[in-house]
């Protein structure tokens, strides 16, 4: 089995959500090629050097990705399809693409070749509805532009969602909402639909010693409560740093990982590398996840909140993340808490009453890499079954 994964460009969860996975399918033997997107040289510099510990650069094959609007379109697919012509594909070869956007490009050029070969696109967020979040909160000449960008996503999905004879496309989403929100506007399509959270790789393990270091490093004693929040992407739906005056006000010690610096005595700011996370993970005993009430935030599957569950951490969770609520509320790994008003609930927390190991076997089977690994092969087992019978 051979899969072409196809990634946009480097983001926040970069490491964590295509590396992490990439590296357990090639430990698993799959044949991996990564299709990678680049805006321009800086950016492809940063890329190297994230991909440099997970895999030789000979299974990398690069690509210019422009900005996505209509009137880039070409030069982005000039660039893909050049690309992909240079890629040796076999019959059992697979597609995996990051984002409809760059799904889109790739079955226009697969449908240009002639080439049978299926697509499975990731959909990690309703994109279209994340304009209409933005817009709503943005100046003028910025709504103009995302009314354009809406448009294009329109005709982006409109393309994608279309039955095609000569290429077969499934979507995994991260959210049964996500993947509902798409069957419904387009009913027609006869595509397979799957749902796969986020996922947390295995470099998310509690360490006793991790905890430690952090801990003396920053001066915190043992029986303090450490609780986390970690925005580093700065979306503007996430509030987790609304919530960190008044858990330092509880007595919690307090890692802000954000560029958004907070200065309270008992609470620290700074960004933190991907290879870092765990340790002050380990160090930690809650975490925050704390959002607006919209449906971008309701269909998430946010990876940090994989991260958090795999970790093992009690979450304050204000119910605005459909996964994260059913989690919290099928295994007590934290406490659905509606208003900043209500924290005080807290108050009566102890680290005694915490199920650390407990809470990582239900992260771990829900969120690991392996879980998701084991799903994603079963559906490109499908995907090949369906291409040799079609």
């Amino acid at each position: 089995m051979k899969i072409v994964y196809a990634a946009p460009g480097d983001v926040s969860v970069y490491e964590s959500q295509v590396l992490e996975l990439l590296k357990f399918l090639d430990s698993c033997g799959v044949d991996i090629l990564l299709l990678q997107g680049y805006k321009n040289e800086k950016e492809k510099s940063v890329l190297l050097a994230k991909i440099k510990p997970y895999f030789s650069f000979s299974k990398v094959v690069f690509f210019r990705i422009y900005p996505c609007y209509s009137f880039f379109e070409y030069a982005s697919l000039f660039s893909l399809r050049t690309a992909i012509s240079s890629i040796r594909l076999t019959s059992d070869t697979v597609f995996h693409v990051r984002s409809e956007a760059l799904g889109c490009l790739v079955k226009k050029v697969l449908v240009k070749f002639s080439t049978p070969v299926p697509i499975l696109v990731d959909i990690r967020a309703v994109i279209l509805e994340e304009l209409r979040y933005k817009k709503k909160r943005s100046k003028v000449l910025r709504r103009i532009l995302y009314s354009i960008q809406a448009k294009y996503y329109e005709s982006i999905y409109g393309y994608l969602f279309q039955n095609n004879e000569k290429v077969s496309v499934s979507f995994s989403s991260v959210s049964y909402a996500i993947s509902e929100y798409f069957e419904k506007r387009y009913g027609d399509c006869n595509s397979s639909f799957y749902v796969n959270p986020n996922i947390a790789g295995d470099c998310f393990a509690y360490s006793d010693r991790d905890r430690l270091e952090i801990r003396q490093r920053y001066g915190i004693p043992e029986d303090r409560i450490v609780a986390i929040c970690s925005s580093a992407g700065g979306a503007s739906w996430q509030k987790d740093a609304d919530l960190i005056s008044h858990l330092v006000n509880l007595g919690f010690f307090v890692f802000n990982l954000s560029a958004h610096e907070i200065s309270l005595e008992g609470c620290i700011s700074r960004i933190v590398p991907f290879s870092e996370m765990p340790k002050f993970l380990s160090a930690s005993d809650v975490a925050v996840l704390w959002r607006d009430r919209d449906f971008i935030n309701f269909s998430a599957s946010p990876s940090k909140y994989s991260e958090f569950a795999l970790m093992g951490l009690f979450v304050i969770h204000n119910g605005t993340v459909d996964i994260a609520t059913k989690h919290i509320t099928q295994t007590g790994a934290g406490i659905i808490v509606d208003e900043t008003s209500n924290l005080s609930l807290l108050s009566n927390i102890r680290l005694s009453m915490f199920n650390r190991q407990e809470w990582i076997e239900a992260g771990r089977k829900r969120f690991g890499v392996a879980s998701i690994v084991a799903s994603y092969m079963d559906i490109y087992a499908c995907l090949l079954k369906a291409q040799k019978h079609s």
